[in-house]
């Protein structure tokens, strides 16, 4: 029987994908009202934090069904540091500017402990799937130094999220795509 590992697409799309838009959104949506885009920001990190927490829950699943031992490998110790400092970030963001939201002095003292923070998680989260991919290969490829197909396969996924990832930060720290505040805020 082939059982998926949902582990690494459900943590690489959540800490990757859904992470990266919603660090990005207030840089995308520059024109729309801020309210709209503070919740537009909590869900996809809600949309990332579950899907991590259901990644998580497959790692752990798929370690019981088969015997493994957790939490054994620096991947595992920075992916299981990630998840947390992101649900931490999640809910300190979601008290201090959405509800019931502190008043604006204090938020904009936070802010940019609230931006460096989330940089700093989106970079741990990077590093967790890049460790994840090596672990990953080094024991399931034998040969893989032989750069067989899935060696092949691995290293592109790793040189695109690495990338990716770059492409985020010079973005979303890129003074010309920062968001003015409209008439409206």
């Amino acid at each position: 029987m082939l059982m998926i590992n949902w582990h690494p697409v459900l943590l690489t799309l959540g800490l990757s994908v859904f992470y990266s838009q919603s660090i990005l959104i207030f840089r995308i949506g520059r024109n729309f009202p801020k309210k709209i885009l503070k919740l537009v920001h909590m869900s996809l990190n809600l949309i990332a934090f579950i899907f991590a927490v259901i990644g998580l829950h497959t790692a752990f699943y798929m370690r019981n069904s088969f015997g493994g031992t957790h939490l054994y490998s620096l991947h595992s110790w920075i992916g299981f540091l990630t998840v947390i400092l992101f649900a931490a970030q999640f809910v300190f963001g979601f008290v201090t500017y959405l509800f019931p939201g502190l008043p604006l002095r204090i938020r904009a003292i936070f802010m940019p402990i609230h931006t460096g923070c989330g940089k700093a998680i989106f970079l741990m989260a990077l590093i967790a799937i890049c460790t994840g991919l090596m672990t990953r290969v080094n024991t399931v490829i034998s040969n893989y130094s032989d750069l067989p197909a899935e060696a092949y396969l691995v290293n592109f996924i790793t040189l695109f999220v690495v990338v990716f990832s770059a492409l985020v930060l010079y973005l979303v720290n890129a003074p010309e795509y920062k968001r003015i505040p409209l008439p409206t805020d």
